[in-house]
């Protein structure tokens, strides 16, 4: 993940959020007030909306309501995508099985995984 002072100067980090599960609405919540930060719904997840917007990076969960992890990879390899691809997951799934597919899929993709306790605390405000 890039260290805010490797971000350009007045350029905004574009971060898409995919999909909707209960860390992804904790996490929406808090950041969605951030310039750069967009939720999306899976069904609304296009070619043209990665165009559009040109994010620098897409967060999502390893298995949302109507896809997973994989299939948002395999997608994102067929467009000219060049961000980074990050996904969370609950400690009660096997990350590392995650982690082997995508790596082994595209090893030349930046991505990492997040993981998140089973029952995530409430977040609170820094301001």
């Amino acid at each position: 993940m890039a260290h805010l002072s490797e971000v350009a100067p007045g350029k905004t980090h574009t971060v898409l959020m995919v999909g909707k599960s209960p860390q992804m609405h904790d996490l929406e919540r808090h950041l969605g007030m951030c310039a750069g930060v967009l939720s999306i719904r899976y069904g609304d997840f296009s070619r043209d909306l990665i165009e559009r917007l040109k994010p620098d990076s897409i967060l999502c969960p390893a298995i949302g309501e109507d896809f997973d992890c994989i299939e948002i990879a395999d997608f994102l390899a067929s467009t000219c995508f060049q961000g980074t691809l990050r996904v969370f997951c609950g400690t009660e799934l096997h990350h590392g099985v995650i982690r082997r597919d995508l790596c082994s899929r595209y090893p030349n993709h930046d991505f990492d995984i997040l993981t998140f306790a089973t029952k995530p605390r409430a977040l609170t405000r820094l301001h």
